[in-house]
């Protein structure tokens, strides 16, 4: 109780960074802090003496700090925000039985019963829920629209969502119809009209339409999803950037070693030959330069990107500039104008002013 009362007596305490246009706002009595989604971001209170470090409870707290939903579900059984819902759980402990999985709104009710063994986020008005071994899909009324059936699934993706049954991945529509027939070994969501997918494990990669159709084929090791009609592509040991009928566009230049992260507002996250991370432009060349420890994964978002040196974060624009030096152990991904971040062992949010 006592452990309780003092995440709801959250102290929030305002300080500004030493660089300009940030704000960080300190959260007392947290044990971590992420997943910024759709305005709320999940929190988890300290373990009591003799817990296991997952079994504290998780709530949200808002852009301001505020607590909106206190901590009273399992850590385990969160998913994000989509569409105004989180799957989530009742509260258990780590050597009890696993809790069903429903479906909380924005103040914290299930607004979905907790009856699924597991379940994910929404995406195109529906999500996959497992029962009994098996995924199917719901609306956002909690009504089945499509039975389980399936071993694996994906979310829907410009209407198509991916499904593995008798060893093979194919897709369905949103009536449960099968469009394209599961007869391959992995496939990737639909992105502007197209999919990749392969036949064989490690065999040729083969890019298809929404009716199966093949478009083009190659033998990638990587490949990437279509932002603005092309993608990035390894092949051999070349890495190049392709249009959506598979022709070449460029080359990357010899200096990158890997590429991080799909195309975010023009740009991809790459890792170099120097063992540093920047980034390049549609267009395949450098235009941030290679000179950073690491960058988030999670490519640019709202025109920044976190990145680190000499193990402290900061923050850069899409024109390689830094506009926050590192000084922060951990900084997330900004939604709406604020980003989960950790300063020293302090949790925290971020604000851009």
């Amino acid at each position: 109780m006592r452990t309780e009362l003092s995440i709801l007596l959250l102290m929030i305490i305002l300080s500004s960074c030493s660089d300009s246009g940030f704000k960080f706002i300190k959260l007392e009595n947290i044990q971590l802090l992420e997943s910024n989604s759709e305005g709320l971001m999940l929190i988890q209170e300290k373990a009591e003496p003799g817990q296991m470090k997952m079994e504290g409870k998780v709530g949200y707290v808002n852009s301001a700090g505020e607590i909106v939903i206190k901590p009273q579900f399992s850590r385990v059984t969160i998913c994000s925000f989509k569409e105004g819902k989180a799957c989530a759980a009742p509260f258990a402990r780590a050597f009890d039985l696993p809790p069903k999985r429903g479906y909380i709104d924005k103040t914290g009710k299930f607004v979905i019963a907790p009856k699924f063994d597991d379940a994910e986020s929404f995406s195109e008005g529906l999500a996959a829920v497992k029962i009994d071994d098996k995924w199917g899909y719901i609306d956002t009324r909690g009504i089945q629209q499509i039975s389980p059936q399936y071993d694996e699934v994906e979310k829907f993706s410009e209407g198509l969502a991916a499904v593995k049954f008798n060893g093979k991945w194919g897709f369905i529509n949103k009536n449960g119809e099968i469009v394209i027939e599961a007869k391959y070994e992995s496939v990737n969501n639909f992105s502007e009209e197209l999919a990749f997918v392969n036949i064989e494990k490690n065999g040729e990669t083969i890019c298809i339409d929404k009716k199966g159709k093949k478009i083009f084929s190659g033998s990638y090791e990587r490949i990437g999803g279509f932002k603005n009609n092309r993608t990035y592509a390894l092949e051999g040991k070349k890495w190049s950037i392709i249009d959506n009928q598979g022709r070449a566009i460029t080359t990357l230049p010899k200096e990158v070693l890997n590429v991080l992260t799909e195309y975010q507002e023009g740009l991809a996250v790459v890792y170099g030959t120097n063992k540093k991370c920047g980034a390049i432009n549609e267009q395949g060349k450098i235009s941030i330069p290679l000179n950073y420890d690491s960058c988030s994964f999670d490519g640019f978002s709202e025109g920044l990107l976190s990145i680190e040196q000499n193990e402290k974060s900061g923050i850069i624009n899409t024109k390689g500039e830094l506009i926050l030096k590192p000084k922060y152990s951990f900084i997330g991904d900004f939604h709406n104008g604020v980003a989960v971040a950790k300063e020293g062992e302090q949790w925290g949010i971020l604000k851009k002013l």
